[in-house]
């Protein structure tokens, strides 16, 4: 699988259980990350600056995330029935709601596959709604060379900047991890 979450813990863990058996073939493992995920808030103008200002309009986020358990907390109203960043997107454009909250990789296609969407990134920080994610590979019945072959080739490719190069032809920036 080609985008992953992977976190640090994880990789420990994986490293501990294929040094006791180095010639096992596992049923997952995670490679170490070559991209990282985020969010942010759009909406079609900067006139919300902060949160507080934020319980004047409804913000569309994703069904079930944690942002809609923050939002709820702050009482900044929301709409929670979006699957997708798609649906967000839409949802702000047609004014069903003031601001949303989407990832970079799906506004970035959104805006690639259909031209401007109209919409600005807010200047509200967003760090505490755990949106960033670190984005490797799951290798599926895969051993420790297996494993280690992918890295080498993933890791050759962020070098050279390939992967900077794909992800461009689709519209989206290539964030390596700050690991």
């Amino acid at each position: 699988m080609p985008s992953a979450i992977v976190e640090k813990k994880d990789l420990a863990e994986q490293r501990g259980r294929i040094e006791k058996n180095p010639e096992k073939v596992f049923n997952r493992l995670f490679t170490v990350p070559f991209n990282t995920a985020s969010g942010f808030l759009v909406s079609k103008s900067n006139k919300y600056k902060d949160f507080e200002s934020l319980k004047a309009t409804h913000v569309a986020v994703p069904s079930g995330s944690y942002a809609q358990v923050i939002f709820n907390q702050m009482k900044v109203p929301i709409w929670v029935r979006f699957l997708t960043d798609e649906d967000i997107i839409n949802a702000v454009r047609e004014d069903e709601a003031g601001a949303g909250l989407v990832t970079r990789t799906g506004f970035e296609w959104y805006e690639f596959v259909n031209g401007s969407s109209g919409l600005v990134k807010l200047d509200i920080d967003v760090d505490n709604f755990e949106l960033d994610a670190d984005i490797g590979m799951l290798l599926r019945s895969a051993d420790q060379p297996a494993l280690l072959a992918v890295e080498q080739a993933l890791k050759a490719m962020v070098d050279d900047g390939f992967i900077t190069r794909a992800m461009k032809k689709y519209g989206i920036t290539h964030h390596p991890p700050k690991w």
